[in-house]
């Protein structure tokens, strides 16, 4: 087996044990709570392929229902609401503007400035979590809390729970200052505002009144949900939500970027030394305690102490391979004794 194949320095090593340490304890569990049960995520679109001959294209523009064809969708089979078994309006993952270009009838020219678009605000975003991986941390962290972000109040014995009110508060002001960082994305508009010099008039029409249809099926879900529980949920507060969702999604996907690599090499350094499920356990424990507590930005000293306890678990043959791994050289051998 070859890993790590070009010469890298120990602190990147060190950060992608970290930054793995924090994905498998479960830390990035972003996912902002819905006032109601989280709904199954859609599934996705298959790609278009090309008419076989004598077969009519779909009402989406391929015979699979993608994005080859030529015209927008036709209205009636065209929505972003989905329903799951108990009748509720299953969340989108990404906002409905990008949801609903699968049913816009995009040329191929359209699909590609659409790419640079959406590259170019994933550029973006990656460098707010790159930038702010204290707040991003601490947001996921009040995100395992239980505590809903949204919704109506919190109440103990039918008065409010001071201590949850004060959770969603650090939850929403950790989120706005996120959002305010978020300058460059602002500047640009929200994606569906940006997309329109792409699009043709009948595609803006059918992108308008999908992301209209959808955020109205939402409100009208959420209110009756709230409504049932005997709690009042107005409107506006279901939008605020389904805002602070959609950018806690976009945070995610963004952190999943920034460290996947780094996540990658570290889960090939793990096969390579052949760690015991003890020494796993451990080096993630430490790498990952240091990377939470310094929101990975952990001194020269830090990173040196962590070097440290994790080079005293690692026996001498392991010891060998990391020190090959560091000098850039080859290993084809798992673990050492």
């Amino acid at each position: 087996m070859s890993v790590l194949k070009s010469r890298r320095v120990w602190v990147d090593v060190v950060a992608g044990i970290a930054l793995a340490g924090v994905l498998s304890s479960g830390v990035m569990a972003i996912q902002p709570s819905d006032p109601a049960k989280p709904a199954k995520p859609t599934e996705p679109a298959k790609p278009a392929g090309p008419a076989k001959p004598g077969e009519t294209p779909s009402k989406e523009g391929g015979p699979d229902g993608g994005l080859g064809g030529p015209k927008v969708t036709e209205a009636k089979a065209a929505t972003l609401v989905v329903r799951d078994m108990s009748g509720r309006v299953q969340r989108l993952e990404v906002p409905p503007a990008e949801a609903a270009l699968k049913f816009l009838g995009l040329s191929e020219e359209q699909k590609a400035k659409i790419d640079v678009v959406l590259a170019e605000r994933a550029t973006i975003m990656d460098s707010i979590v790159r930038d702010h991986l204290k707040e991003v941390v601490q947001l996921a962290g009040l995100g395992q809390s239980g505590v809903k972000p949204g919704g109506a109040a919190p109440q103990i014995d039918g008065k409010p729970d001071a201590d949850a009110a004060k959770v969603r508060t650090e939850y929403r002001e950790l989120m706005q200052g996120l959002i305010a960082a978020a300058e460059p994305l602002r500047k640009r508009g929200v994606l569906g505002q940006e997309l329109q010099p792409i699009l043709n008039t009948e595609q803006k029409a059918l992108l308008r009144q999908l992301n209209e249809e959808y955020m109205q099926a939402r409100i009208s879900d959420e209110v009756e949900a709230a409504k049932a529980r005997g709690e009042v949920l107005r409107p506006q507060q279901v939008l605020t939500t389904e805002s602070l969702t959609f950018v806690g999604n976009e945070i995610k996907r963004a952190y999943e970027r920034v460290v996947g690599q780094k996540s990658k090499d570290f889960e090939a350094l793990i096969a390579a030394l052949g760690l015991s499920p003890e020494q796993e356990g451990t080096i993630r424990k430490v790498a990952g305690d240091s990377f939470v507590t310094n929101y990975g930005k952990q001194s020269p000293m830090e990173k040196a102490r962590v070097f440290g306890e994790v080079y005293r678990v690692l026996t001498a043959g392991q010891r060998e391979i990391l020190a090959g791994l560091m000098g850039g050289g080859k290993v084809e051998k798992d673990g050492g004794k």
